[in-house]
């Protein structure tokens, strides 16, 4: 999938109250892949790059956004296959090889960066939780030195490189963590 058609989703993708903004992103189980785009672009998200990788007989779209705050989302859209056999469109995926996540750069109360990550993985992003942590924190709009990232500097993916490590893990499940850090160090 490219850019373009990501947006065309999310535009031709009817209002209800999956798509409506609220304080913080937040994303309804019940969802489907066009209302949270949907959502996600209501966010003032804008969709800066995207890749798709073929695995297991099945195509998953790599989405990363960004909006004026600084705050970067990460997402998989993917096919799931249900007990039943009916198949769906998922966004955001909350399977644990296609993490989910938004990195929220922020001045914390003693005037740092930090650096905040959460993840949206099912079971880990509570809304209460999330308003409460991060509502006070002041925004970073305009980052004109790199080197505030530290560490945590964003760095893309490569599609060749996520395919190779969903084939790793999924051949070998225990060096998953050795393998990842590897690729991560690159």
């Amino acid at each position: 999938m490219t850019i373009e058609s990501l947006v065309e989703i999310a535009n031709s993708t009817p209002k209800s109250k999956n798509t409506e903004p609220g304080e913080i992103l937040f994303f309804r189980s019940n969802s489907t892949a066009g209302e949270s785009l949907k959502k996600l672009q209501n966010h003032n998200f804008t969709i800066g790059y995207a890749f798709t990788i073929g695995l297991n007989n099945g195509e998953f779209t790599r989405i990363v956004a960004y909006n004026h705050k600084n705050d970067i989302f990460r997402g998989w859209m993917g096919s799931i296959v249900h007990d039943n056999g009916s198949i769906d469109t998922i966004f955001p995926l909350s399977v644990s090889k296609f993490p989910c996540s938004l990195n929220m750069p922020r001045i914390n109360s003693d005037g740092k960066l930090k650096l905040y990550r959460e993840s949206f993985n099912e079971n880990t992003r509570k809304s209460g939780f999330s308003k409460k942590q991060f509502c006070d924190l002041q925004n970073i709009e305009n980052i004109d030195d790199p080197s505030l990232y530290g560490q945590f500097w964003p760095i893309l993916e490569h599609p060749e490189v996520e395919l190779n490590k969903r084939k790793k893990m999924a051949s070998n499940q225990d060096k998953y963590s050795v393998f990842y850090s590897d690729i991560a160090s690159i």
